[in-house]
């Protein structure tokens, strides 16, 4: 079994990425699921195998809209401006000790490889998005989330639900390159955020890839 993953700091980003294998039946485990099994007249018969790994190092962008100059962050790692965007700060290694405002955006990217061995391999993998905000805080509930994923097999744009992808042995291994955004509303619904703000924290499970053999 493979595990891989990228975790963020402190308060906001308990983990971004990370890649879980769950093969075989229930009690088995990956080192008896994979190793040759000695057959009559010598031969060897090998069950197929599979790896998840971080192919692109997963960094998280702090997209602000506020008048440049106007706010201050932990991170002195500059990245390009895009449309809308007035500063943009790398907070891959501080984001813990970033503040947000209404109108940012956290801009994640990165990418996994499924690697996968075996004539009969079959699974599903699955990027978890249906919990990646904890909906419980006002801040949480207004948090947009947009999660898209480019790979050997096409998807359509996740808000709230997992994507997943049906692994066959002729279909579906390769790399899977995720963008996600997740943003504060510049308002809270139709009114300014005033004091609703206040000591809000934003709580993120994390973008877990599984795989699961079958």
């Amino acid at each position: 079994m493979t595990w891989a993953e990228v975790r963020g700091t402190r308060v906001l980003v308990a983990a971004v990425v990370g890649a879980v294998l769950l093969v075989g039946p229930v009690g088995e485990t990956a080192a008896r699921w994979t190793t040759p099994a000695p057959i009559a007249g010598g031969g060897l018969l090998r069950a197929g195998s599979a790896t998840l790994s971080v192919t692109t190092p997963y960094v998280i962008e702090l997209r602000s809209a506020q008048p440049a100059g106007t706010r201050t962050y932990a991170s002195t790692t500059r990245c390009p401006l895009t449309t809308g965007v007035s500063e943009c700060r790398d907070v891959t290694s501080t984001l813990g000790l970033e503040r947000l405002v209404p109108g940012d955006v956290l801009h994640i990217t990165g990418s996994t490889t499924l690697a996968t061995a075996g004539d009969n391999l079959t699974g599903t993998l699955r990027l978890g998005v249906a919990d990646l905000v904890n909906r419980s805080t006002p801040l949480g509930a207004a948090t947009a989330v947009a999660v898209s994923v480019a790979g050997p097999v096409s998807t359509t744009p996740r808000t709230s639900s997992d994507l997943t992808w049906a692994i066959t042995p002729s279909s579906g291994a390769g790399t899977y390159a995720v963008t996600a955004d997740l943003t504060v509303p510049a308002k809270n619904g139709t009114s300014a955020w005033g004091e609703a703000l206040r000591g809000q924290t934003l709580a993120i499970s994390g973008l877990t890839f599984t795989f699961t053999q079958t």
